[in-house]
């Protein structure tokens, strides 16, 4: 079993295609290497970006939702945003061809055709 731990105050967590695991504690959004237990480097937090909560990856691993942003989880880069003002929604999801987001906000479901690879 892995524990991640610490100072941090876990709101959100997400899994990628590939097994990488993003968490976000309202400020952070962190990405770990969980795929391979044998893997040196197991459990070892392999990016972070400045973004708040809840997280979701794209079906193929290559976005990533937070905040009211679409990133690249490589390097944390935005490459687009959902234009709204607020990011307080409790669950977001992306579609398989990663061109649309839908997110719970209370008793709402909204949408947005997004421009992102």
């Amino acid at each position: 079993m892995l524990t991640l731990s610490g100072r941090y105050r876990y709101e959100n967590i997400a899994f990628s295609p590939d097994d990488v695991l993003a968490t976000a504690d309202g400020r952070t959004v962190r990405l770990w290497n969980i795929a391979d237990p044998r893997d040196d480097a197991f459990g070892e937090q392999v990016g972070s970006f400045d973004a708040a909560h809840p997280v979701a990856w794209s079906p193929d691993g290559s976005i990533i939702l937070a905040d009211r942003n679409i990133y690249d989880p490589k390097d944390g880069s935005v490459l687009g945003d959902l234009g709204i003002q607020s990011w307080d929604f409790d669950r977001a999801v992306i579609s398989p061809d990663n061109r649309t987001v839908a997110v719970i906000d209370g008793k709402q479901v909204r949408w947005w055709t997004v421009d992102a690879p």
